[in-house]
């Protein structure tokens, strides 16, 4: 049967037996079920930090006190994913300017719902529900909005769903995404198909689309190479396969608005990012391409979801 339990520690590699509590400055929700283990830190915006399967680390490990949702093992990117070149856009016949990345100010990234708390509005013995509010146009994002998370933990199997709905007055652009990363080791492979690949620019932001070719080609498996990818992927078939050979295969299955993939293999680390998204970078300003969508725009209180289902299986020796 799976368990539950809620501990109140930022530690969250030092946890207590189920059942039991202890005193601390972060709540963070444990889970485990056939297996599997999850760790949800809600006040670190929302943010995964463990998930592992028979001790085995299917998300990257997160540091016992990370410095930043950045560090952690997953994190929603909630309204939108990835990157708007300066922070700047047009919507509705208006001008439009959020704060740029800190590290970087040619760009902002990923939604500031990360960087906040995220309030817990049901917990079971199998999984989690997390709400954030944004009443009123903010300086982070100028729509007033109500997102969601939804983990659920069953045995072999976590299934994550993100959802936005436009609390704004008139419509409003949106959009969701999952940024995990996972565990890479040298043998690694990742296998899935798009119809294109977003050719980037100095700044990693989409600029074209192309049809994947070469290293950029995961559509009949390939070992992940330590040189560096930082693309966006559109039309893929939102499913997807990540195999460390003599431990375990992973299988992703994405629906609802998870259109859209970033895949990011950083140089010289053990893990890489598999993000499935509603949009591609940048998408909050058109490209003169025929595969360019942009980003969804809801009427007022319409939603936007999505989900992704990660099932694992021992491979047999």
């Amino acid at each position: 049967m799976p368990s539950f339990v809620k501990i109140t520690q930022l530690d969250v590699h030092a946890c207590p037996a189920a059942g039991s509590w202890q005193n601390g400055r972060m709540n963070a929700f444990v889970f485990s079920a056939g297996g599997l283990a999850l760790e949800v830190l809600p006040a670190l915006g929302g943010a995964v930090t463990r998930f592992t399967v028979a001790g085995f680390p299917v998300f990257r490990e997160t540091a016992p006190v990370p410095g930043s949702v950045s560090d952690t093992a997953s994190f929603p990117l909630i309204p939108f994913s990835n990157r708007i070149r300066a922070g700047h856009f047009q919507f509705n016949g208006a001008a439009v300017q959020i704060p740029v990345d800190k590290r970087d100010p040619r760009f902002t990234n990923h939604g500031h719902t990360r960087h906040l708390p995220w309030e817990v509005i049901a917990a079971s013995d199998t999984g989690l529900t997390l709400r954030f509010v944004q009443a009123e146009p903010g300086p982070a994002w100028p729509f007033a909005f109500t997102a969601e998370q939804i983990f659920e933990l069953t045995p072999g199997q976590l299934t994550m769903q993100a959802r936005i709905r436009n609390d704004h007055s008139a419509p409003a652009p949106a959009g969701i995404g999952f940024h995990p990363y996972f565990t890479r080791l040298a043998d690694t492979k990742l296998q899935f198909s798009a119809g294109c690949v977003w050719e980037a620019d100095e700044l990693d932001i989409a600029v074209r689309s192309a049809t994947p070719a070469g290293r950029f080609d995961f559509s009949t498996g390939r070992k992940l190479e330590p040189r560096l990818i930082n693309h966006a992927y559109g039309d893929w078939d939102k499913t997807a396969e990540i195999t460390h050979p003599s431990k375990f295969e992973i299988s992703i299955a994405a629906g609802g608005a998870f259109d859209h993939l970033i895949v990011f293999t950083p140089e010289g680390k053990d893990f890489f990012g598999f993000e499935p998204v509603s949009h591609r970078p940048d998408a909050l300003n058109p490209l003169a391409d025929p595969r360019d969508h942009g980003m969804a725009i809801l009427a007022p209180g319409a939603w936007l979801e999505g989900g992704v289902t990660i099932t694992l299986q021992p491979i047999a020796s």
